[in-house]
């Protein structure tokens, strides 16, 4: 990630008085995105202008002021609202709470849906503010709830997971707006060609893993198009095609030496050995270690 995403996204807790303190984070994407759960405590005020989009979800209910410290305070039920760049948010709240946010660049975004950032084509809207339901209010809730989940076991997943769950994201939020690229152009190559384009970018990469922006860029189609060709085409998104394949490897390491599983585990590019061996049963139906044995 650039350096420049952590600064930005520090400065936005900077503009908290008190400051957040940080439950959980994400920031080892291999795109512009940077996210967090953060634990508020008692009370405090914030003033902020959002240099990205800023996606939030509230996780306990709180009192929440929007404004100067002379408007009153709304009871907030947990909710999720989304905030264009360049608008300003200022408010306080009082009470604990536990917010969730990710933080996405316009540059990235355009990358992920082929889209404009911009409001003719995503509705910016807050919790605090809605008259009525907001249908992406509940999606945006519980896909961070995934990334969190996430978060708090240190990614198990890896980055092509947690950028998987951001995608799927952005495209439910532009909905049929989006113009995904490629899509219908004659020249764009088919759902074999791109699959095998990407295979063999997952393949070089199989320990380290790659972005699925990076696969993107290289095949020369958005990622939801990408991944849609993909799964066309092997009927499995690129994300369980890399599990699958790193598991198939370890099998071999395992029947053909006598390596440790837990080197095995980061030879084949998991986090460690526990993680290797829950995604191998999964795979497999069995164990390494039944393997083994």
């Amino acid at each position: 990630m650039e350096d420049n995403i952590s600064s930005e996204k520090q400065q936005v807790w900077d503009l908290h008085t008190p400051k957040p303190t940080e439950i959980a984070a994400i920031d080892r994407f291999g795109i512009h995105a940077q996210f967090q759960e953060m634990q508020y405590d008692e009370r405090g005020d914030w003033d902020a202008i959002m240099t990205d989009l800023h996606l939030a979800s509230l996780v306990t209910p709180a009192m929440h002021r929007y404004g100067s410290s002379a408007n009153p305070y709304h009871s907030i039920s947990p909710s999720s609202s989304m905030v264009l760049p360049g608008e300003r948010l200022v408010g306080g709240w009082e009470g604990k709470m536990v917010g969730r946010h990710l933080f996405i660049s316009e540059a990235q975004f355009a990358t992920i849906t082929g889209t404009e950032l911009a409001s003719h084509n995503i509705q910016s809207y807050d919790f605090a503010l809605q008259s009525e339901a907001v249908s992406n209010a509940d999606i945006i809730a519980r896909l961070l709830g995934i990334l969190a989940d996430d978060a708090r076991n240190d990614s198990p997943s890896g980055c092509i997971f947690a950028e998987t769950i951001i995608s799927a994201l952005l495209l439910k939020l532009t909905g049929e707006k989006a113009k995904i690229w490629g899509y219908g152009d004659a020249n764009t190559p088919n759902a074999d060609k791109i699959s095998n384009i990407a295979i063999d970018i997952l393949q070089a990469n199989l320990t380290d893993g790659v972005a699925l922006t990076e696969i993107a860029k290289q095949v020369g189609v958005s990622v939801q198009y990408l991944c849609r060709m993909f799964k066309q085409s092997t009927g499995m998104s690129p994300h369980q095609y890399l599990l699958r394949e790193r598991v198939f490897k370890a099998r071999r390491l395992i029947l053909e030496g006598d390596l440790p599983l837990a080197e095995i585990a980061l030879e084949v590019g998991f986090a460690d050995q526990s993680k290797l061996s829950t995604t191998f049963k999964n795979i497999m139906g069995y164990s390494p270690s039944q393997l083994r044995n």
